[in-house]
């Protein structure tokens, strides 16, 4: 029986082998063909078109419809190409397990759920503050929200810092800087306040040139170096004042090797009550004694530059221009001298208006005067010429005193000995006149000088008083009562006419003569 079935089974055997045999083959190297031959594995199914290669399906547990295991790196315990290399499928495990790695080589697509610890279910994805893009499904993009102008498609870290030079316009507000840093309202105050008249900010440089190297809109131009033009309009001051007072800007310091000049153009430039003060080695040049003057009422109680329009100074000129002093208070002059010795020339000193008037007053004095013309009017006394222990050089000087109480054409006191060199001192008028007036040691050496007083009570052409001694030689000397005075003073005259009285001792004459050219004696008197 036994042997009756084996080989009923080997027959079968036999028949099924010979049934399939194009379909099933083992190779010499124990490969299994289905289907395919030159297998390139141990066993290689090759299925039908739509049809599975190979179907497994188990309902142990533990158990797998196909399974596979590999224990080289890098090879794979199942490895599946094209449409579905790999497929599996379960209504209560898994369709497919991997115990190890797996690796996707293409494209993983999960028609379902992915569910484990630490892997959550991701329905969207929002763009947030700050951010564009986003959405529900397929592929999304998120981007920076960028705002502002610039071009950079990058976003700054959290703690990034921001220097002054990345600051290119627009504000900054005061909360966002630092404490330490100055605000505008600490600086702006100075900034004004030095920039420039009226500043709402004038510009310092203009094509790289600073503003100092500009004219103002009203400007003159000085021709000649160390020359200030003062001018009514067009020069570069208008009063002198100024023009002294700035004279360190256009001139520097003035001195020996460094002398100035201050020119007044035509016209009457009034100083008010404001005094000018000469300064050495400035000279003060008009344009004329009929075309500039300069004139004040500066005057005080003092007899001296604070009664004056002009006080000099050694080592300068003044000239060409008219001077003078229209007084309100007690003592008026138009040129005071105190112990300075200027060279006067071409000028006319007017002085009136005081109690005491004085055309040129020299105090402990030298100046040259030459061409020169001192008028003095009104008040108690009228001097055209006052000399207080002064001996200026008066040459071609004309001195006129009248309406005062008492006038004098050149008045010389306490030893002053002027030079008078053609000279014609005129006085008229008041109690008073007198032409020439020398008092206490003072002995003025006369040449070609005309002397007249007229129109007072008393007038005498020369008074010499208490030790004064003065010489004339080829002069005028004429007063309607006097012509000469003398008390205890000598005086020495040749070749003079003498025209009214001679009065007193100490005459020494030589070839004098009266108005009808008549000789007088050594005496000065008619000769018998």
């Amino acid at each position: 029986m036994n042997k009756t079935c084996f080989m009923l089974m080997m027959s079968l055997l036999l028949i099924g082998v010979s049934a399939f045999a194009d379909d099933v083959s083992i190779d010499s190297s124990g490969n299994v063909e289905t289907g395919v031959s030159n297998t390139s594995a141990n066993l290689e199914v090759t299925g039908a078109l739509e049809e599975n290669a190979i179907a497994g399906s188990t309902s142990g547990t533990g158990a797998a419809g196909v399974y596979g295991e590999n224990t080289t790196s890098g090879n794979s315990g199942l490895l599946g190409d094209d449409n579905y290399g790999v497929y599996g499928t379960s209504t209560t495990g898994h369709a497919g397990y991997f115990q190890g790695d797996a690796k996707v080589t293409g494209n993983l697509m999960v028609e379902g759920t992915i569910t484990n610890s630490g892997i959550g279910d991701i329905t969207g994805v929002a763009s947030g503050t700050g951010m564009t893009g986003g959405g529900t499904s397929g592929d999304v993009t998120v981007n920076v929200d960028f705002g502002g102008t610039g071009s950079a498609d990058t976003a700054s870290r959290t703690d990034h810092v921001h220097s002054g030079s990345d600051i290119t316009s627009g504000a900054v507000s005061e909360v966002s800087i630092d404490p330490a840093v100055a605000r505008d309202s600490e600086i702006m105050p100075t900034v004004l306040s030095n920039d420039g008249p009226g500043s709402t900010l004038d510009a310092d440089t203009l094509d790289g040139i600073d503003s100092t190297g500009f004219a103002a809109s009203l400007h003159s131009h000085t021709l000649y170096a160390k020359v200030a033009i003062v001018a009514q309009s067009g020069g570069d001051y208008t009063n002198s004042l100024d023009a002294m007072s700035d004279i360190a800007a256009w001139c520097g310091t003035p001195g020996s090797t460094n002398p100035c000049l201050i020119r007044l153009m035509p016209g009457i430039y009034d100083l008010g009550n404001n005094g000018f003060a000469m300064q050495s080695y400035v000279d003060i040049e008009g344009s004329g004694e009929n075309t500039t003057t300069i004139t004040s009422t500066h005057s005080s109680s003092l007899n001296d530059a604070d009664s004056a329009t002009l006080s000099g100074a050694d080592n300068a000129e003044i000239r060409f221009l008219t001077v003078e002093n229209q007084g309100g208070s007690t003592y008026s002059a138009a040129i005071y001298n105190d112990s300075a010795s200027p060279d006067i020339t071409n000028v006319t000193a007017i002085a009136s208006g005081g109690t005491y008037n004085f055309g040129v007053h020299n105090d402990s004095s030298l100046p040259a005067m030459t061409n020169v013309t001192g008028t003095a009017s009104g008040g108690f006394n009228a001097v055209g010429v006052y000399n207080v222990s002064s001996s200026p050089a008066m040459t071609n000087v004309t001195a006129n005193a009248s309406g005062g109480s008492g006038n004098y054409g050149v008045f010389n006191i306490y030893s002053s000995s002027p030079v008078m060199t053609n000279v014609i001192a005129t006085t008229s008028g008041g109690t008073e006149s007198y032409a020439v007036f020398n008092l206490e040691f003072s002995s003025p050496a006369m040449t070609n000088v005309t002397a007249t007083a007229s129109g007072g009570t008393g007038n005498y052409g020369v008074i010499n008083l208490d030790s004064s001694s003065p010489t004339i030689k080829t002069s005028s000397i004429s007063g309607t009562i006097y012509s000469i005075f003398n008390y205890s003073s000598t005086v020495k005259v040749g070749a003079t006419m003498l025209k009214g009285l001679v009065t007193g001792g100490g005459f020494t004459c030589a070839a004098a003569y009266d108005a009808s050219f008549v000789e007088l004696d050594s005496s000065c008197q008619p000769v018998p």
